[in-house]
């Protein structure tokens, strides 16, 4: 039987420092020498106020025992936009790709609205010093909303493939409810092509099937023997913050990166209690050492930590 192991949650804001106030959302894992290093969001209340502003910053798991913190950053990674700019109000990590020697990540960046919630679009940043501190390419996104999402871009899974950049992104496309105090956000996921990973082709055709109340997120995905492995968080597009209609990590495969076949084979549920009974989400699997390891946030989307579950008796690698 394929299944995932769990391993516990690993880590869970908790005013580590004064910007980590609570929750430790959409982890981003990149393997270095003697670690991994997990950058993530997190979030802290606004003086004075009823809002929150969102950083990302990381803390590092012993390569030999990833149940074991050896270091969590003093500081955020990446400063939040100057006002106006798409990330004044947040930042969150979305895809780490390493770069000969510098790292470059790609980032939500948030931003408040009257009308809606917030708005997201797509950030690129880089870091020649191991992920310590990050660098914006400016105060643009290179991602934004446009004829067939319209309401932003809100995560992305990025890599180099014969000779071009290739994306999966999530597109918002609608909101509803929102004369309701927790308005919900619809969003497919969709892929792009690039020839120099700033500038994007966008089909606007969802890769996956979906219901109408269907919502994707966060894509994450392992290439193995020509066979291209999707995880990605899935939910209802209402009445989501339980365990009925929460998010759940749902699994698809795929030849070519274009179309894509679910299966539940290798899908991962909340479990019967603990931090992650009620949803498990924001997905990123990583490979280490000949293992392949799943990264996810727990209850209240990450406000109750972020686990990790290692994939055991599966033929992928």
């Amino acid at each position: 039987m394929k299944k995932w192991e769990r391993m516990g949650c690993v880590f869970k804001a908790e005013n580590q420092q004064t910007w980590m106030e609570s929750h430790s959302q959409v982890p981003c894992p990149i393997l270095l020498e003697d670690r991994i290093r997990v950058f993530f969001a997190t979030r802290k209340k606004i003086e004075n106020s009823d809002y929150f502003e969102s950083n990302t910053g990381f803390f590092d798991l012993d390569r030999k025992d990833l149940t074991r913190i050896i270091n969590i950053s003093e500081r955020p990674v990446i400063n939040l936009g100057n006002n106006g700019t798409f990330s004044q109000h947040g930042i969150s990590p979305s895809h780490v790709i390493c770069e000969k020697e510098k790292i470059n990540l790609y980032f939500g960046g948030w931003s408040r609205q009257s009308d809606t919630p917030y708005e997201i679009a797509i950030g690129l940043a880089c870091s020649k010093d191991n992920g310590l501190t990050f660098e914006k390419f400016g105060d643009d996104p290179i991602i934004n909303r446009d004829l067939h999402e319209p309401f932003g871009v809100n995560s992305v899974w990025i890599d180099y493939h014969k000779d071009e950049w290739r994306m999966l992104y999530s597109g918002v496309l609608a909101w509803s409810n929102l004369s309701t105090p927790k308005p919900s956000a619809k969003y497919l996921l969709f892929c792009a092509s690039s020839t120099d990973g700033k500038k994007w082709y966008r089909s606007g055709d969802a890769i996956l099937p979906s219901k109408p109340d269907d919502c994707q997120c966060v894509p994450t995905v392992i290439t193995c023997g020509g066979i291209n492995h999707l995880w990605y968080s899935h939910r209802k597009g209402s009445d989501y913050r339980n365990a009925l209609g929460g998010y759940t990590i749902s699994y698809a495969t795929s030849e070519d990166f274009t179309h894509w076949k679910p299966s539940d084979r290798l899908s991962f549920t909340h479990s019967e209690s603990g931090f992650d009974s009620q949803m498990v989400c924001y997905p990123a699997v990583i490979q280490v050492d000949g293992v392949l390891f799943l990264f996810y946030c727990g209850n209240g989307f990450g406000k109750e930590g972020i686990g990790i579950a290692k994939l055991v008796d599966s033929e992928i690698l």
